[in-house]
């Protein structure tokens, strides 16, 4: 999954992530990473009766100099949400 999201921001195609946790830290930390590389992006959470959060994220277009940035953020973020 995280692949083809990166496959889809070098192509220059806006995004769609939904990221389901216990806490809300894994996608906060998402969030708060591709818009500090100055990239606009639309946040929702929805809380689950099973006490996980569901947050989807849906990353404009980005620029083509910041895509391999914004890629290698999706990546390790990613590698340190499945390592906790």
């Amino acid at each position: 999954m995280i692949e083809e999201i990166c496959r889809k921001i070098v192509r220059g195609e806006g995004v769609r992530m939904v990221i389901v946790d216990q806490t809300e830290k894994a996608a906060l930390g998402v969030r708060d990473a591709i818009r500090l590389l100055g990239c606009d992006l639309n946040y929702s959470v929805t809380a689950k009766r099973n006490g996980t959060f569901e947050c989807v994220i849906r990353i404009s277009p980005i620029h083509q100099e910041r895509r391999q940035s914004a890629c290698d953020v999706i990546r390790t973020i990613s590698h340190l949400i499945t390592s906790l």
